[in-house]
């Protein structure tokens, strides 16, 4: 038999901590060599939520790596205490933030993040990737959130390692109907049109039950279905 003599890494703590044995320095634990941090100072990640519960998300974090080839991201996943949302990460980042809050992460705006996110970037010793990711999500964060809602990023490595931070979003909730009256430019009109496309969805869909047939249409799921029905109520 084989016995493993591990040494104390924020990796392990991580392990730990899913086990249900919180340990109160894990940010103070060393490091392997291809790792994801917390950006230094007050950068804050946030999830924005309005009157329908639709979340914004805005995380803030590094990677970096002592390997002395370098690292190349091979994959990547976010996920939150009730499991992985489903979130289009596909914004100008300039329009996702809502623009009281531009000026925190503006420093961030012209990172290599996106490019090292999809694999087109090498993270060199050295040089470490500091950026920001915004996305938007049809799915609501669950009603018993407030304050705070910690979420976990995982990044796989060319070499098959997953480096994850432990990451805690503060919950900004804003007055507004809906995320598309929050955010501006493309991105307040794009999330406009998932809106209206939603609630046309759940119209349809409620027409096709009424008639019989079945629930759902050119192929749209029947999740998606129920998430429509919960905009359009909103």
């Amino acid at each position: 038999m084989n016995n493993r003599v591990l040494g104390a890494s924020y990796e392990l703590g991580i392990e730990l901590k899913e086990a249900g044995c919180p340990i109160d320095y894990l940010n103070a634990l060393p490091r392997m060599s291809f790792r994801a941090e917390q950006l230094p100072g007050y950068v804050v990640s946030r999830v924005f939520v309005c009157v329908r519960r639709d979340p914004v998300y805005v995380i803030a974090f590094r990677l970096a790596t002592n390997c002395p080839s370098g690292t190349i991201i091979s994959g990547w996943d976010f996920e939150l205490p009730w499991g992985k949302p489903s979130i289009d990460w596909d914004y100008d980042r300039e329009d996702i933030i809502p623009e009281a809050y531009r000026g925190e992460y503006k420093g961030l705006f012209n990172s290599r993040l996106m490019g090292a996110l999809n694999g087109d970037r090498k993270i060199r010793i050295g040089s470490p990737v500091d950026g920001v990711l915004g996305g938007f999500s049809i799915q609501p964060i669950v009603e018993s959130s407030r304050g705070v809602i910690p979420g976990k990023l995982s990044f796989t490595d060319n070499r098959g390692y997953t480096a994850r931070l432990c990451i805690d979003l503060n919950i900004d909730t804003h007055s507004y109907s809906s995320a598309s009256r929050l955010l501006s430019g493309e991105a307040g009109q794009r999330v406009s049109r998932l809106h209206d496309e939603l609630i046309q969805l759940a119209a349809t869909s409620d027409s096709e039950r009424e008639s019989g047939s079945p629930p759902g249409f050119a192929g749209v799921s029947r999740d998606r279905t129920q998430i429509a029905r919960s905009v359009e109520c909103a």
